[in-house]
């Protein structure tokens, strides 16, 4: 979501002109678990659901979307109902679970162009959940957190019974640490972003399995970790 605000825009040779520009509109949202107050979160006003369910699964609070038995959107709040004796462990990815490097490549740059947000304030982050097959896109999500945008896609994949383990995540923002978290999380084994990986989400990367690719832009990309998933060009 987006609103305009008025700005003083200035130029280089010392002229300035008053005009009304378009700005990401972000606010606080209070997640209710069970009727506790479980999180509060400054996020892009959109998919409140998908993104509360998307949050619950990729931090580990629930494991499919099965458990939740309600979510009720209210303003600013999101109240849910979550069966929490059900949680249990994404299954381990086979490794012949592949993606072809030209899906991948045109998966991540779809991204930007998928997202209106962006096109009119250059101000959030866009992640998708895509088919490793061919890398058809089934689920997105925006944000401007590059964290909640991945959220969103999760939590769109989980309500329609994806099964994420044979999907591909794509984010516009960089591979933490925390994006590997959450992708292992969700049970999503391979991840690729236009942006930079750390050194920190290579190593959990690693010891977890998973694949991250960055840099996926202009026909290459460097895969950090995981390379037996992906396919020649």
């Amino acid at each position: 979501m987006s609103k305009r605000i008025r700005v003083k825009r200035v130029f280089e040779d010392g002229s300035s002109e008053l005009v009304y520009d378009a700005i990401a509109e972000e606010r606080r949202i209070s997640i209710y678990v069970n009727r506790r107050l479980f999180a509060q979160i400054y996020v892009s006003p959109s998919m409140l659901e998908e993104l509360v369910v998307g949050y619950l699964i990729t931090n580990g609070l629930i494991a499919s979307a099965d458990q939740v038995r309600s979510v009720v959107v209210r303003g600013d709040i999101v109240e849910t109902s979550v069966d929490l004796k059900r949680v249990g462990r994404p299954v381990e990815a086979a490794t012949t679970h592949r993606v072809s490097a030209s899906a991948l490549l045109e998966s991540v740059s779809s991204l930007t162009k998928l997202s209106k947000v962006y096109s009119e304030t250059g101000g959030v982050h866009s992640a998708s959940i895509n088919r490793l097959e061919d890398g058809s896109l089934l689920a997105f999500g925006e944000d401007v957190s590059r964290l909640y945008a991945i959220d969103k896609a999760v939590g769109s994949a989980a309500l329609k019974g994806l099964d994420l383990s044979r999907c591909l995540l794509c984010s516009t923002g960089r591979v933490s640490r925390e994006v590997v978290r959450r992708a292992r999380n969700a049970g999503v084994w391979v991840i690729a972003s236009k942006a930079a990986a750390t050194s920190l989400a290579v190593e959990l990367a690693e010891l977890w399995g998973l694949t991250v690719v960055g840099f996926a832009r202009d026909g290459r990309m460097n895969v950090y970790a995981g390379e037996e998933r992906i396919s020649p060009l």
